[in-house]
């Protein structure tokens, strides 16, 4: 696998409230991307707090052949408590929350937990699929079909979380599980980008630009169009060891 990420403030922001963490395990890769809720700074201790703690729990139970999808929601489970614990103690901190999205891959499989607004997306070839389901108002009204992506984008109330770390003690997860073969993307970011680059245009850049490049191309496309909020992507690429491939396709 070859793993490229990149977080920007944005051009809008005066802080960073969103964080990421890529961790490699015994065969395995873990990815996570969070996105804060709180204001003055208060969102960055969230997101910070779920990605470590998240990161610290999957890594302290994980074994080679471990069922993720028994290992991933009790993780962002424990974050969640340690947000709220964190909340209780900090007047400051009081209001603060995140969106979490975790990814652990395990050769041909990918499994995923998630709560918030924050994205997943597997790339095959041509095709580019959303594997997670934004918990917003947006969200929902998208999925019942009433607002084209392009409507949901720039809808002003795209903000409106129905789910996040920090919200509630019985946190709800998501948890999804699919395959991938050598040749496909696994995509990570916040709504600071999937608010900003349309689908599409996310599978252009990644298929024809290495990782690395790629995460710096979205970045930037994001920024030229405003960056009104944080910006975080990971790009994971299914790759056979020692195998070269071809870009600009």
């Amino acid at each position: 696998m070859i793993v490229a990420a990149r977080t920007d403030v944005g051009r809008v922001r005066e802080v960073n409230e969103d964080t990421y963490c890529c961790r490699d395990l015994p065969g395995a890769l873990l990815v996570a991307v969070a996105d804060g809720i709180g204001g003055h700074r208060a969102g960055a201790v969230a997101s910070q707090l779920a990605v470590d703690e998240v990161c610290r729990a999957v890594a302290g139970a994980y074994s080679p052949g471990v069922d993720a999808a028994g290992l991933l929601p009790d993780a962002v489970k424990q974050a969640n408590r340690a947000i709220l614990q964190a909340a209780g103690a900090d007047g400051e901190c009081e209001s603060m929350g995140t969106t979490l999205t975790v990814a652990l891959v395990q050769g041909n499989s990918i499994c995923i937990a998630h709560v918030g607004d924050s994205r997943a997306y597997l790339i095959q070839g041509d095709e580019v699929s959303q594997l997670t389901h934004d918990h917003s108002l947006v969200g929902e009204l998208y999925r019942n079909g009433s607002l084209t992506e392009a409507e949901a984008m720039s809808h002003p109330h795209k903000h409106i979380l129905f789910r996040a770390l920090g919200a509630d003690e019985m946190a709800e997860v998501d948890l999804l599980r699919v395959a991938w073969a050598p040749g496909d993307f696994l995509v990570l970011c916040s709504d600071g980008l999937s608010n900003l680059v349309e689908a599409s245009e996310l599978r252009a850049i990644i298929s024809r630009y290495p990782p690395h490049q790629a995460v710096d191309r979205l970045v930037a496309l994001a920024n030229e169009r405003g960056g009104q909020d944080n910006i975080t992507v990971i790009v994971v690429e299914n790759r056979l060891s020692g195998e070269r491939r071809e870009y600009g396709a």
